[in-house]
């Protein structure tokens, strides 16, 4: 987990003009004349909030537990992916021996059938001489 790459970082001036861009914006909401982002973003200005650090080692820490876990997919999807493709060489290879086998088999049927012609061929022969005799 150390080697993970660390979560992103920002400095107090960049949370400061985040919060200032949602105010631009409204984001600071009223409903019934009660701004609903004040309580939220009052300490913003004034200084980090304590639990802000304590949110951010939170977020860092579900950043670390993501990749992580990421990695462990990622290592078990090469593994599983490195399985199927020496299976499918295995059956690759059983392939290409089935198809000499089969080359060699019909070989060895028309040698068989050339053979059977010819002695049939030399049957009816000794047939039609005998039939002379």
């Amino acid at each position: 987990m150390d080697d993970s790459p660390p979560g992103p970082e920002f400095s107090k001036r960049q949370i400061r003009e985040a919060v200032n861009n949602m105010r631009s914006f409204g984001v600071g909401v009223n409903h019934e004349g009660h701004d609903i982002f004040r309580e939220v973003l009052e300490g913003l200005d004034d200084g980090p909030d304590p639990d802000a650090f304590f949110i951010f080692n939170e977020g860092i820490g579900l950043y670390k537990t993501a990749f992580s876990t990421s990695r462990d997919d990622l290592s078990r999807c090469e593994a599983e992916l490195n399985k199927t493709l020496e299976g499918r060489d295995t059956v690759k290879d059983l392939y290409a021996k089935k198809v000499l086998e089969i080359h060699n088999l019909r070989a060895k049927l028309m040698q068989v059938c050339q053979y059977r012609s010819e002695y049939v061929e030399k049957f009816n022969q000794k047939a039609d001489v005998e039939a002379q005799l």
